[in-house]
């Protein structure tokens, strides 16, 4: 009897939302911290051995010095930095990966190398999330396309993660996304009023994809003009 070797099959990523959690309340400011902790956030059920937690952290705005983030812990546990992008006045989109098997809520710390305004904290939960590629979109007020936009060739299992922070003053835009399932389009701060950066705004999506795609495209569509920052992440399998 001839002997078979089993067709080997890569493992797929999973992808899924857990939630958004602001830097403060929605009618307060938001401003000014070098450090913020997040309490007793969900980070998912999905518990088990394999289990990926990947944390994006946005702001925009603040005081001078260095932009990016300096640590992140995830109840306590130290993550890596998989992707950073620091854009025009300090517009930050961070995305930290955490192995950590158990736990279903836990104490999320952010730490910036210099003081910011408004901002957030975006959790999914996973297997086989390991960052492979991105693109990033940055425009000023007032200039630019309304479209942000990307485009990968997608390999069979893996997932992308699209998050937008932004800021026009005293007015908020809504966004579309694209190729991606929008999660979250929300303003942070008031949405109008003399405050500064009363127009903050941040909203993201994500997909897996179980076939390959070549060309695949995705793309965030803004409904009006705004200082901001798009990026397009794809994770998969190591």
């Amino acid at each position: 009897m001839p002997v078979y070797t089993p067709l080997k099959v890569d493992p797929a990523a999973t992808l899924n939302f857990v939630g958004f959690t602001a830097s403060g309340s929605s009618g307060s400011t938001l401003e000014d911290y070098t450090s913020n902790t997040y309490s007793s956030i969900s980070v998912g059920s999905n518990e088990g051995a394999d289990r990926i937690i990947l944390v994006g952290a946005v702001t925009t705005g603040g005081g001078g010095g260095t932009d990016g983030i300096s640590s992140m812990t995830c109840g306590g546990v130290s993550g890596t930095n998989v992707f950073e992008s620091l854009a025009t006045d300090h517009s930050q989109i961070a995305i930290f990966r955490f192995a950590i098997a158990s736990g279903t809520s836990k104490d999320i710390v952010v730490n910036y190398q210099r003081s910011t305004k408004r901002g957030g904290i975006y959790v999914w939960e996973g297997t086989n999330l390991n960052f492979k590629s991105s693109s990033v979109t940055t425009n000023t007020n007032g200039s630019g396309s309304l479209t942000s936009s990307a485009s990968f060739d997608i390999a069979a299992g893996q997932a992308v993660i699209a998050i937008s922070i932004g800021a026009n003053g005293e007015t908020r835009e809504t966004l579309t996304f694209s190729g991606t399932t929008e999660r979250v389009d929300v303003g942070l701060g008031p949405d109008a009023g003399s405050e500064s950066g009363a127009g903050t705004q941040t909203g993201c999506g994500d997909a897996t994809f179980a076939s390959a795609s070549a060309g695949q495209s995705f793309s965030i569509v803004y409904d009006g003009q705004m200082l901001r920052s798009a990026a397009f992440t794809v994770f998969g399998p190591a």
